[in-house]
């Protein structure tokens, strides 16, 4: 076992291996935890016949309940260190899917979704936090890339092929007495019982510990300029907003265009979500190549375009597929090229404080945009919902344009 100093200034090594598959795991775990909402929504509106403004005001509490979540389990990290804090937040998320699945009806199931995303919140940011004092500098931006690309790509398809292979072997809801959706609840607290007990394999590392040598380098980095951060924070804002609210109504949207049951809308949104797998690995690709601005004003636009597509034929459902996949690769590409765009304009002293405000412009973006889909999705339909989504991102294309490419205090 090598020292934390050497911990954070050397890349992992084989004996490390198990520690790095342990953070990985947990943001896996955190993914599935995440995705909830869409997993089960089918079964849930066609158990308690709710609308899809309930699904999304469930969602809004999830990812409130997130930004509370970071900021509680932030705390418990510098205070009995990132193990501690990990395990705790894997512990709120194991408690609400429990009261979840006991739960009969929708006030049991909202206190499960805040419950559960306190525990989401933690484990997401200290995931990061954890990763980061593995690495050295020079690696940090490919290791926080491949945990989005473990997370973000593979953990989006993973979620709803777990829900439908939990459904598959207990059979289908509809077959089950409509209690299917609850053994997927289960399913995930024991998911997170074996992702807790892999905790182990990590060392008690304090959020707050720093290698040798950081106080010098937040004092000569204090006098750096800020990137323009409400640009930034805007940018996140949607592309994150977006990109949840298509994955939380995916199913239901497959499920109610005819000729799928709630089980197959599970599969349909697995094979979308490889999209979003493919727009992970790709942007590993492109963003060796520096320059990554570009790239995400080519995603932006490409998610206007396939919003455009489905507002004009989006009640064909093989338009509908192929247009959210499209969407969720772009949206997936964008969004790892931030984690090694974002961190990268800010000095050392400063990283922290700016992530901080971009990752809950995220949260928030979840909150604010998966309610109001849920609103045009029972108004107006796909058409209207991928409408608002495309106005969203002609926004975005606004503010990413006016991100810096590189920090202020990097330039010459």
């Amino acid at each position: 076992m090598v020292s934390l100093t050497r911990r954070a200034t050397v890349a992992i090594d084989r004996a490390e291996r198990p520690l790095f598959g342990a953070v990985l795991l947990g943001a896996f775990f955190g993914v599935i935890g995440q995705n909830t909402v869409g997993m089960i929504g089918p079964f849930l509106s066609a158990e308690f016949s709710i609308d899809a403004t309930i699904l999304g005001t469930l969602n809004a509490f999830t990812f409130a309940s997130m930004a509370l979540g970071s900021i509680i389990l932030g705390w418990v990290a510098g205070r009995a260190g990132l193990r501690q804090s990990l395990r705790w937040g894997v512990g709120f998320i194991v408690v609400g899917s429990l009261i979840g699945a006991a739960g009969d009806g929708m006030t049991a199931f909202a206190l499960s979704r805040i419950v559960t995303g306190i525990g989401l919140g933690g484990l997401s940011t200290n995931s990061v936090a954890t990763l980061t004092a593995l690495v050295s500098a020079t690696a940090r931006g490919s290791a926080v890339s491949l945990l989005n690309v473990a997370a973000g790509g593979l953990g989006n398809v993973a979620a709803f092929l777990f829900g439908l292979g939990i459904v598959g072997v207990f059979a289908a809801p509809e077959q089950a007495g409509g209690h299917g959706w609850r053994v997927i609840l289960i399913a995930i607290a024991v998911l997170g019982v074996i992702v807790w007990l892999t905790y182990r394999a990590i060392p008690d590392v304090t959020k707050g510990a720093a290698p040798a040598g950081a106080p010098a380098q937040a004092s000569a980095d204090s006098g750096a300029l800020r990137p323009p951060l409400v640009r930034a924070a805007a940018s996140y804002f949607v592309t994150a907003g977006c990109t949840l609210t298509v994955l939380t109504f995916l199913p239901t949207l497959l499920a109610s265009s005819g000729g799928v049951s709630s089980s197959e809308s599970l599969l349909l949104a697995a094979i979308v979500q490889v999209g979003g797998l493919v727009g992970a690995c790709f942007s590993l690709l492109f963003a060796a190549n520096g320059g990554v601005k570009r790239y995400v004003i080519g995603a932006g636009t490409l998610c206007v375009g396939v919003c455009l597509a489905i507002v004009l034929q989006g009640h064909h459902i093989a338009v509908l597929m192929t247009s959210a996949l499209l969407f969720q690769l772009a949206g997936v590409f964008a969004v790892t090229l931030y984690w090694r765009w974002f961190p990268m304009l800010f000095s050392s002293s400063e990283r922290p404080r700016g992530m901080g405000i971009i990752i809950g412009s995220g949260s928030l973006g979840a909150v604010g945009l998966t309610w109001a889909g849920g609103v045009l999705l029972d108004r107006g339909g796909p058409a209207l919902l991928f409408g608002g989504i495309g106005c969203a991102y002609l926004i975005l294309l606004v503010c990413v344009s006016f991100v810096p490419e590189r920090p202020s205090f990097d330039r010459h």
